[in-house]
Formats: structure tokens, sequence, C-alpha cells
């Protein structure tokens, strides 16, 4: 039986979940242990993960479709840097871009497949609600006190200096609904998560965020064969979240609240994504190796989607690769076991208003979260019975 809460790990001590909380930790406040440019400590500890996986007793094994879309990317990623910049010199945030995209297609996927071999899924998704919880914490701590941790920017937002909120709050999403629908949380639990995790995103204002919120909601209700149920408990919930908001935050002004009073006044995305089609079209080679990395834009803006941001920059072939070494789980919708299919499933809907509305990030602190969890799907018979119990 597919059971992601059991522990099959006798010998995971206090020691070794203390260690795992540290490592994930580590994670979110990579942005703030930069030793040079965007290289953090968190990098070191992926190359250590590596030399460790090099060194090991035991040899690390790569299922051979990611041997496979590594060595896709690589390729990709050489062809166009060398080919794919219409005869024009590559710039030095491009050289950048390409040696940050070689480092996700090797050291970052080599270190999340070596770090599946001494932390649980179980341990990694709890270890992950814990820092939902922490962040949520310190974004309202922040309506009152100047911290290190958040800053405002004077458009009705709290954002954080810390990375991967968006990864944090996407699995804590998906997570907790995965546990309401195979029963393993109350439903008060369920309620309680949903409502952290909203609270921060009104501290934040992000749409995309508001919008898995949603999604997650309706599925979990829709699953559950009460679409009206889902209304009832959403909608309140939300509106529930703004009061509670409006009592911390003095003199708050609902309409100035991001997820509600710019919701539909991004008309200058759609613009882009219609430039984009247009360059496109002028020149269809472009659809397999980019239009230059780094180098298409309209007015400044790159096209705020991750798929056609990648084809923009690589091509479709690099933006398939990058998606099978950051989103595995996705290409696991349709797997033969139906509890892994479903789980696969809600994160895939979590990730949904991320993906479609967002530009690619290459910052370790912001996909790392992806990368791993990812990383425990890519071999499904050790995913099964050394993580979900079953045999």
């Amino acid at each position: 039986m597919f059971n992601l809460n059991a522990n099959q790990n006798p010998t995971l001590t206090l020691k070794k979940k203390l260690v795992a909380l540290f490592f994930t930790l580590l994670i979110p406040l990579s942005s703030l242990l930069s030793i040079f440019g965007s290289f953090t400590v968190l990098d070191i500890v992926i190359i250590g993960f590596v030399l460790l996986s090099l060194s090991g007793v035991e040899k690390l094994k790569l299922p051979r479709a990611l041997i496979i879309w590594i060595l896709v990317g690589l390729l990709m990623v050489i062809i166009v840097s060398l080919f794919g910049s219409h005869g024009t010199s590559l710039t030095y945030d491009a050289l950048f871009n390409a040696a940050q995209m070689l480092f996700i297609f090797t050291a970052v996927a080599l270190a999340a497949q070596e770090c599946t071999k001494y932390c649980s899924l179980s341990l990694l998704l709890n270890c992950v609600y814990v820092l939902a919880i922490l962040s949520t914490f310190i974004l309202l701590v922040s309506l009152y006190i100047d911290t290190p941790f958040v800053k405002y920017d004077e458009r009705a937002r709290y954002l954080p200096t810390f990375t991967g909120l968006t990864s944090i709050y996407t699995i804590t999403l998906a997570f907790s609904a995965f546990q309401y629908l195979k029963a393993d949380i109350s439903f008060l639990r369920l309620v309680i998560v949903l409502s952290i995790v909203l609270l921060g995103t009104l501290c934040t204002g992000q749409r995309s965020m508001m919008l898995s919120f949603i999604l997650i909601t309706g599925f979990i209700f829709f699953k559950k064969n009460s679409m009206l149920v889902s209304l009832l408990v959403a909608v309140p919930l939300i509106f529930v979240a703004i009061e509670l908001y409006s009592l911390i935050v003095e003199s708050f002004d609902r309409t100035s609240l991001r997820v509600i009073a710019t919701l539909l006044e991004d008309s200058d995305r759609i613009d882009i994504l219609d430039a984009f089609f247009g360059a496109i079209y002028e020149y269809p080679l472009s659809l397999f190796i980019g239009l230059g990395i780094e180098s298409w834009t309209l007015e400044g803006q790159e096209v705020h989607m991750q798929i056609f941001h990648l084809i923009t920059d690589y091509g479709v072939f690099l933006m398939l690769s990058y998606f099978y070494i950051v989103y595995r789980f996705v290409f696991f919708c349709f797997d033969t076991n139906t509890e892994v299919r479903l789980f696969a499933i809600i994160l895939t809907i979590s990730l949904l208003p991320f993906v479609l509305f967002h530009t690619y990030s290459l910052e370790r602190g912001h996909i790392f979260l992806f990368i791993l969890v990812g990383a425990y799907f890519s071999d499904m018979k050790n995913f099964r019975e050394r993580h979900c119990g079953i045999a």
C-alpha cells in the first residue's frame, strides 16, 4: 500500500531528523549565505553530495531516462551557446546563464539523486511543512518589525529575502492535500495548513500562489465529490484570511491588496506572448535552438511563462530536459500505480500557476526542493520500497 507517511527506516534517529531539517533550512537561506555572486553555501553542499556519490561504497545508479535527458540538456546548452546567438558574440549574462544551466544538469541533478539515499521522502516533506510555518511566521512578524528576512516593495508586497518560498508553499499545499485525501490528516489540520499558506500569500501578494490555493482546494473537494463544499470552504476561507490580514496590518486598504487590485491588469504579458509567437513564425529554427540566451525581450520584459521562456533562450529540446530535471514528478501523472499518480497530479496542479505565470529560474534555492522531490520519483522501484511502503 502506498503510505507516504510510513517511516520505513528504523535507524532514523532524532539526530538524522535534525540534520535533515538543517539541510532543508539551508535551501531558503542560501540567498543570505552567498560566497560570491550567486554561488552559495548550498552549492558547496551540492558539490559535496556529488563527491559523496562518486566516492561512496554504494554506487549511485541513475535511471536511464534521467541520463538521457541530462545528455540532451548538456548537448543543447553547448549547441545553443555555439550556434544559437545568430552570429553575435555571447554576452556575460548569456555565458553565466549557460554555466548555471550546465551546473543544474550535472551537479544538482546528481546531488538530488544522492540525497534520496539519506533522507526519506516523508521526512523531507515534513521538514517542508516546518519551513512553511516558519516562513509565514517571519512574514507576519515583519509587518510590525523590520527584519533582514523581508522587505517591503511599496507595491503592497512584503517580499522575503530568503529564497524558495514558492517551492515551499507549492509542496506544502500538495502534501497536505494528498494526506487529507488519503485520510492521513484531519479536515481541521488541512484547514490550518491552508490558512498558513494563504496568510503568507497575502503578505507577498503572489497571485499565482493564490491561484494554486484555489486549484488545490477545488481539487480536494472535487475528489470528495462535492464542488459545493469546495465553494463553501474555499471562498469564506479566503475572505476570513483577508479580514485577519486587515486586523494585523494597520490602516489596511483592501483595494490595495495586490492579489485583488491588479489581478487582471497584466495585459502587457499577452503582448509579450504575441510578440514571441511572431518571432518564432519569422525564424522557425528558433523553436529548436532558441532566439538567443538572455537576448530576446519586449520592452525589457521576458516571456512570463516558463515553457516559452525556455524555448526563447534554448529551444524546445532543452525546455523538455529542464522540465524533466526540475519538475520530474509531472511525468508521473500517468503512472500505473493510482496513488503515485495521485500525488504526482496534486503536485502538478499546485505547480501549474508558477509554471504558467513566471519565468524559469536557475537559482538553486528557488528550484532545489522541486528537483529533490522529483528525484524520489525517478526510480519507482526504490521510490515505492524505500519511501512509500510499497512492497
